[in-house]
């Protein structure tokens, strides 16, 4: 009877039976490993997510009504500490340290406002903080959840949606007004 390993591997290739049986383990436990840090990373970043109700704090935001200091507040707070300053930003990166300037710039109107009680965002700033948050929850998804291997189609949808976004007029009016 003649093996499988003399068929498909014969004695010219150099495999031998030792090699293949030496080192198949070793190739198993790497895509295990691999495999399970996948997994784990995935199951933390989750699990963050629920600990710190980050997308239910953003998804409330986009989904109320009359927006105050507080809604701006809270999307300044899910972004990062300062803005980055490399000259290699990423589509979301820009937008991040645009959303940063958006929210410093109602931060500070608010704290020269003589009457903060009385302190209202204009219809633009509301509608413009709630397109804000629907793409940070649009982005957090499809960052997260996709597989590894989708992820090249997100980065090119991101850069349309970024696109489709600037072309709001809410998004216009504010840049056109930070520029005074």
């Amino acid at each position: 009877m003649i093996d499988f390993y003399e068929i498909n591997f014969g004695t010219k290739t150099g495999w031998s039976k030792e090699t293949i049986t030496t080192w198949s383990p070793f190739i198993i436990a790497i895509i295990t490993v691999w495999v399970n840090l996948y997994l784990s990373r995935k199951q933390l970043l989750n699990s963050l997510d629920d600990k710190s109700d980050w997308r239910k704090r953003l998804y409330d935001v986009s989904s109320t009504s009359p927006l105050g200091i507080n809604e701006v507040l809270t999307v300044r707070t899910s972004l990062r500490y300062v803005k980055k300053d490399t000259n290699k930003l990423s589509p979301f990166d820009i937008v991040t340290n645009e959303i940063i300037d958006f929210c410093e710039c109602i931060e500070q109107r608010y704290d020269t406002c003589n009457n903060p009680q009385k302190f209202i965002l204009t219809s633009q700033e509301r509608k413009l903080i709630q397109l804000y948050t629907r793409y940070l929850l649009k982005h957090h998804w499809e960052e997260y959840q996709l597989k590894w291997y989708k992820k090249p189609c997100w980065n090119e949808k991101e850069e349309k949606l970024i696109e489709k976004m600037k072309q709001q007029p809410e998004y216009t009016y504010f840049n056109s007004t930070k520029n005074r």
